[in-house]
């Protein structure tokens, strides 16, 4: 395994140590609202596997007449800097099923150039800040900064972010070396990344995501009711989904407690309690259609497993959830989305009409993404 690719990045630990002025907190922050707004003056494409597979055909000296033209208008926006192709955890997650390292490599290549090495953060990461932008709804007098400029960083975090911590140094000193580490991880590149990772079974995977998907037929097949509207199995669905992260609700309650001026040392009982009382009102704002958008990580989903339960004849597929994953962080900040033809008949079609109430635009086949890319301003 070699790291001889470290030697180019930049060691900017001297700058920090002669710049103690700003915390890493805040440097790490600003850094993030930063590119936020970089990628937010753009125009968002999100690409599933399958169209980041096509751009590596056409790398590779492959590829369609059709995928060489796509590859080449996205290639003429990126370097106008009008268009950017963020990837998301999703993508990486199926990029280390590749099993071949040139073909691997490749992708990645791909990836670091129409997505300037730059990600979405994971769908839970997003989904804390989203329930925090609605808690902030309801006390008007904080102005807090929006979440399209929170969740974007570097390949590097594709997994959540990570920050140096030291003990035993003097606080300026391990304040700097934090910095200066955030500064190497930024300057990753995924193709730097993929060559130290080792490939998944893909055997292994598409066994346990078969067996899963069968669980979750047999399961909507057992709760199945026919009386059982849309409307009731999507509140069921988004309950399920708050009870599964009533203790990062928790720890989102002890945050906006601490934010107000308490310093709180909660118990696990006291987290998830209070965890459930936000979980709680959450769920009434859905029910009564006092949000709906606001949240997406857990409107999407919820509305796409409430559809798959909804129709009777409809089996959960072994892509299914990865699908959902790319959907709940396509769909409320990308403009354009990149994707199969079922999961955008599901998207775009009723109950769920998802494009329409995002307004993003779904594509599935080789023409339509190319007509939406000659659209980019």
């Amino acid at each position: 395994m070699s790291f001889s690719w470290l030697k180019e990045k930049p060691n900017t630990l001297r700058h920090h140590l002669d710049h103690p002025e700003i915390s890493p907190a805040d440097y790490f922050r600003e850094r993030r609202i930063s590119l936020g707004h970089q990628i937010m003056s753009m125009c968002r494409i999100y690409l599933d596997t399958n169209y980041w597979v096509c751009l590596r055909k056409v790398l590779m000296g492959k590829g369609s007449r059709a995928q060489k033209d796509i590859f080449d208008k996205l290639k003429e926006l990126r370097d106008s800097g009008k268009a950017i192709c963020p990837v998301s955890y999703s993508v990486y997650v199926e990029l280390l099923r590749q099993t071949d390292a040139a073909t691997r490599l490749a992708t990645a290549r791909a990836i670091d150039i129409f997505g300037d090495s730059s990600c979405i953060q994971p769908p839970h990461e997003v989904l804390n800040q989203e329930i925090l932008a609605f808690v902030f709804t309801t006390m008007p007098h904080l102005k807090p900064v929006p979440v399209t400029k929170l969740i974007w960083t570097k390949v590097s975090s594709i997994v959540g972010e990570r920050t140096l911590k030291l003990e035993g140094c003097p606080p300026d000193v391990a304040a700097a070396m934090a910095k200066a580490m955030d500064d190497l991880f930024w300057s990753i590149r995924l193709e730097e990344m993929i060559t130290q990772l080792p490939a998944d079974d893909p055997e292994q995977d598409r066994k346990e995501r078969e067996q899963f998907a069968g669980q979750l037929t047999r399961g909507k097949n057992e709760a199945h009711q026919e009386t059982d509207s849309f409307d009731k199995l999507f509140l069921d669905e988004v309950t399920g989904g708050l009870e599964a992260h009533e203790c990062d609700l928790g720890e989102i309650m002890v945050y906006l407690s601490g934010k107000f001026g308490h310093t709180p040392k909660a118990t696990e009982t006291e987290l998830k309690m209070a965890g459930h009382a936000l979980a709680k009102l959450i769920r009434a704002a859905f029910e009564c259609r006092r949000i709906s958008t606001e949240i997406p990580g857990i409107h999407i989903p919820s509305g796409l497993h409430a559809a798959v339960r909804h129709d009777k004849q409809r089996k959960y597929k072994d892509n299914d959830c990865e699908d959902f994953r790319h959907a709940v962080l396509a769909l409320p900040y990308f403009d354009i989305f990149c994707t199969e033809k079922s999961l955008r008949h599901l998207l775009c079609h009723k109950p769920l009409q998802y494009d329409q109430a995002y307004g993003t635009r779904i594509v599935s086949d080789d023409a339509e993404v190319l007509d939406a890319l000659k659209m980019v301003a």
